[in-house]
C-alpha cells in the first residue's frame, strides 16, 4: 500500500494523505485463475476419492486374507485338539495295559509263591519220609534175624 496525497473537495490548501491502491492491485483477479483453482481442487477430491477407493480395495483383499488365514487357524487348531485326544486315548490305553500287565504279574507271582510253598513242604516231607527209612532202615539192621 502506498500513501498519496490527494486533495479533498472542500479542503483548503492543507493536503490530507488518502489510502489508496495501485492500478495493478485495483484490478480483479482474472476469471481463469478461478477456473485454475476450482480444476485444482476437484483434482484434489478426485485424487482422495481414487486414493480412498485404492484404500477400500486393499482393505477388502487384506480382509479376505485374514479369512483365509482364520480358516486355516482354525484347520490347524482342530487337527492339534484331534492329535491331542488321540494322544490322550493312547496314554489312557498303555496306562491301563500297564495296570492288566501288573495285575498278571501278581497273579504268576501268587502262583509261583505258592508253588514254592508246596516244593518247601514237599522237601520237608521227603526229608521226613527219608529220616523215617534210614530209622526203619537202622531198625532192621539192628535187630537179629530170627
Amino acid at each position: 500500500m502506498t500513501v498519496l496525497m490527494r486533495p479533498v473537495a472542500g479542503d483548503n490548501a492543507d493536503n490530507v494523505p488518502t489510502l489508496s491502491r495501485p492500478p495493478s492491485e485495483s484490478a480483479q483477479v482474472p476469471r481463469c485463475l478461478h477456473r485454475a483453482l476450482m480444476i485444482l481442487y476437484i483434482l484434489l477430491a478426485l485424487s482422495c476419492i481414487i486414493l480412498l477407493a485404492l484404500v477400500l480395495a486393499k482393505n477388502s483383499e487384506m480382509s479376505q486374507e485374514l479369512l483365509v488365514l482364520k480358516r486355516e487357524l482354525w484347520n490347524v487348531s482342530e487337527s492339534v485338539r484331534e492329535c491331542q485326544e488321540e494322544q490322550n486315548q493312547g496314554w489312557s490305553s498303555v496306562r491301563r495295559l500297564i495296570m492288566e500287565a501288573k495285575q498278571g504279574i501278581n497273579v504268576v507271582k501268587r502262583d509261583v509263591q505258592s508253588e514254592s510253598d508246596k516244593m518247601t513242604t514237599l522237601l520237608r516231607d521227603m526229608n521226613q519220609v527219608k529220616n523215617k527209612l534210614q530209622e526203619i532202615s537202622k531198625a532192621l539192621e539192628t535187630k537179629p534175624s530170627s
